[in-house]
């Protein structure tokens, strides 16, 4: 892999990663497009960079909740990430199917038609507790690719009476063990082999850099607009690949 594939690739991670466009689908695409299959290195590489990303971005946060942990978001989280893994357990199978991309575009399209419902459905009060088995079963069926993990989640939560920022927040919060999940299951899906050191350097601070920016970016259009713009991109992106596809 040279440099600027890597240097692609990190890219990619890195913005998608957060932005509610579906991480998993995008890197299909674009390794579709570049003509590589990243080796178990470089995924591991871009799980630790995004997961340092949301570390130090929210380590504020964190550290209050490892030093309360029977705090009400503690458990909060700690239940969501319960129901989350229950379910991308479940649906392990069918995520590993899709990895072809050929359902992509519905996917794409289905991430879309969420975000608009996030946007104009206003619920009536708070579900509660039934909120963080909300925002859990949104993060598990986002196993499957094309389906964004921070866009159906945030929508998720505003849907069961968070106000944005707080169910944006919490999102970002829940990626930490997913990513760290992630990272244990490359660990040990496949062997690590040797691999050029630069790539992967170049992959990591890249995907680092646009990690934080994008965190950055969805807290402030979730803040003054609304995650729903991206709605617009996903449905374009998804009739563009049909197109291509010749679906």
């Amino acid at each position: 892999m040279t440099i600027l594939q890597s240097f692609i690739l990190g890219l990619v991670q890195g913005l998608t990663e957060f932005l509610p466009i579906s991480s998993s689908g995008h890197l299909i695409l674009t390794c579709n497009i570049l003509g590589v299959t990243p080796s178990v290195s470089l995924e591991l590489a871009l799980h630790v960079a995004t997961l340092c990303a949301v570390l130090i971005y929210y380590r504020k946060q964190i550290f209050y909740l490892l030093r309360h942990p029977l705090d009400s978001r503690a458990l909060y989280l700690l239940c969501s990430t319960g129901v989350t893994v229950v379910l991308a357990l479940t649906l392990r199978d069918v995520a590993d199917y899709m990895q072809n991309g050929r359902l992509l575009p519905l996917c794409f399209m289905l991430t879309a038609a969420i975000l608009l419902v996030g946007k104009w459905y206003k619920p009536k009060r708070k579900r509660g507790f039934l909120s963080c088995l909300f925002v859990g079963a949104a993060q598990g069926i986002a196993v499957i690719p094309g389906l964004s993990r921070s866009g159906l989640t945030i929508t998720a939560a505003t849907l069961a009476g968070e106000d944005r920022q707080t169910a944006a927040e919490n999102s970002f919060l829940l990626s930490v063990p997913i990513i760290a999940g992630g990272f244990v299951t490359d660990l040990f899906s496949a062997p690590v082999t040797a691999v050029a050191v630069t790539p992967v350097i170049i992959s990591m601070a890249t995907a680092f850099i646009t990690g934080l920016i994008s965190i950055k970016l969805v807290e402030i259009i979730n803040k003054k607009l609304s995650l729903s713009v991206f709605s617009i991109y996903l449905a374009m992106l998804s009739v563009a690949l049909i197109i291509v596809n010749g679906i």
